[in-house]
């Protein structure tokens, strides 16, 4: 839930009882096919830039890569979807750079990643988002659930993770250890 309310607007009387609009964000909530291009108004009313379409794909296909090149053991192509200087923090470590990123996908346990709808809030080039999931272990079963939280980059026309933090849901609450 987006906790960055813009404004409130509420429609003159009329015969009608008053109908408030809804707050204006730069909150996008993706739905499973990623559709729907959002318009950010300010507190003025002037229309400020648009997340577009595109956008939303486009982030929404960075997270699906996300998944389906870690869970079908393509550690470069899932190393590659970090900008230069992007990082991944889970464990309670920081693992940055192509190579270190790379390697940590290949000693990761192989499983299969089930993800939840995203949170995206887009400013200009750069975007956070949240995302639950849920990991199960491919010869164990172990099930691991928790959330990502991710800041985004887009250079060269391409969305990229600047950073992405994983906290695991333990029975002691979050934690950076499942």
């Amino acid at each position: 839930m987006s906790r960055t309310l813009r404004s409130h607007k509420v429609r003159a009387q009329s015969s009608r009882p008053a109908r408030r609009e809804l707050p204006t964000t730069r909150t996008i909530s993706s739905d499973a096919t990623g559709g729907g291009a959002f318009r950010h108004v300010e507190d003025s009313g002037a229309e400020r830039s648009a997340v577009t379409n595109r956008d939303l794909n486009d982030i929404n296909r960075l997270l699906a890569e996300y998944y389906v090149n870690f869970d079908r053991g393509e550690h470069e192509a899932w190393a590659d979807l970090f900008a230069p200087d992007g990082e991944f923090l889970a464990f309670g470590r920081s693992f940055s750079g192509h190579d270190r990123l790379t390697r940590l996908a290949q000693s990761a346990p192989t499983g299969v990643h089930v993800a939840g709808a995203p949170l995206i809030e887009v400013d200009g080039e750069h975007a956070t988002v949240q995302q639950g999931f849920l990991f199960v272990d491919a010869v164990t079963r172990e099930i691991r659930i928790g959330f990502y939280d991710d800041a985004l980059v887009c250079a060269d026309n391409r969305w990229r993770f600047r950073t992405r933090r994983c906290t695991f849901m333990t029975p002691n609450g979050p934690a950076d250890q499942p």
